[in-house]
């Protein structure tokens, strides 16, 4: 995820995410948090790791839905 960098520390920085990429990296978000950063995330559900699907289907393996 590595949240971007705020040109200013009181700029609030909006991030946009996908499911698995927020799973990915909590370490991340709690670094925002402990600094009490003007951090706003949206998360985007696929329901999905997408670029494990990605993967699946340039191989020709079936990827479900």
């Amino acid at each position: 995820m590595s949240e971007p960098a705020s040109p200013a520390p009181a700029c609030r920085v909006t991030h946009l995410t996908g499911d698995g990429d927020l799973m990915m990296n909590p370490a991340d978000l709690h670094t925002a948090v402990r600094y009490a950063l003007p951090l706003t995330v949206i998360v985007l559900n696929d329901q999905g790791y997408a670029q494990q699907r990605q993967d699946l289907l340039r191989k020709g393996l079936p990827a479900a839905n």
